[in-house]
């Protein structure tokens, strides 16, 4: 039986050749397991919300590093 990978980056680099393989060969699968729409919009969805964490995580380290900067100041 075959084994999905559970690795974030492998399972985001597949869903974009599965949607775009499904929609390109309807002949070939007339009625998928999974229709391609909805691997593309989670796909898209991910991507959105990776992109917030990743704005979200700068600016954590951004603060973090400015907080250390007014300790260091207090400390004299």
């Amino acid at each position: 039986m075959a084994k999905f990978t559970e690795k974030e980056t492998d399972i985001i680099a597949l869903a974009e050749p599965l949607w775009r393989g499904l929609l390109s060969n309807r002949l070939a699968y007339p009625k998928p397991p999974i229709h391609p729409i909805p691997v593309r919009m989670r796909a898209l969805v991910y991507r959105n919300r990776r992109d917030i964490m990743l704005a979200k995580q700068a600016k954590a380290e951004s603060t973090i590093t400015a907080k250390n900067e007014a300790l260091e100041d207090l400390y004299f």
